[in-house]
């Protein structure tokens, strides 16, 4: 593009502005790089943090039942414990559906010596900071369920999750 200069009655070519879109790229990089480390980094805590709870109900879990009798006698000995994050979720839906956090189920899968099944977990909570595993019912794979700690606590996993109904509960 041409350019006139009336002082010195020159023509000359005309250089396009630049620096602008670079500019703008830069900055909108700097902001990219920032939202995810900032997302990484919440991510990441958050991760931790379920991670550091799993591990602390495990191992409370694992202690109280092996200090209870019957679910030494019932289990033996415990060969994996893991958290059903589906089926907590399902369960606390269908059993507690206002959301009511004073009281929480928690569905483990256990896999043990004796029997395998689904551990069922009420947690009161105990003070603004923490909640205790208050009972625990182990539902066998056949659907018969064992009280092995705690308060009675009536559960009907089929007829609440949506299966069959298990058959009558065993007597500890």
């Amino acid at each position: 593009m041409a350019s006139f200069n009336p002082q010195e009655g020159t023509v000359g070519e005309m250089k396009p502005k630049s620096g602008g879109s670079k500019t703008l790229l830069i900055v909108l990089g700097v902001l990219g790089f920032l939202a995810l480390g900032c997302c990484g980094v919440f991510g990441g805590l958050a991760y931790w943090g379920a991670a550091k709870f799993n591990e602390l109900v495990t191992e409370d879990l694992s202690r109280r039942l092996a200090e209870s009798p019957v679910a030494v006698s019932e289990l033996g000995k415990i060969q994996s414990l893991t958290l059903n994050l589906t089926r907590t979720g399902e369960y606390n839906n269908k059993k507690n559906p206002s959301g009511n956090q004073e009281q929480v189920f928690v569905v483990y899968d256990v896999k043990a010596a004796n029997a395998s099944g689904e551990l069922v977990c009420e947690m009161r909570k105990q003070s603004e900071q923490s909640q205790d595993i208050v009972s625990c019912i182990l539902v066998k794979q056949d659907g018969t369920e064992v009280e092995l700690f705690g308060e009675e606590l009536s559960i009907d996993m089929g007829a609440e999750i949506g299966g069959e109904a298990p058959a009558e509960p065993a007597t500890p």
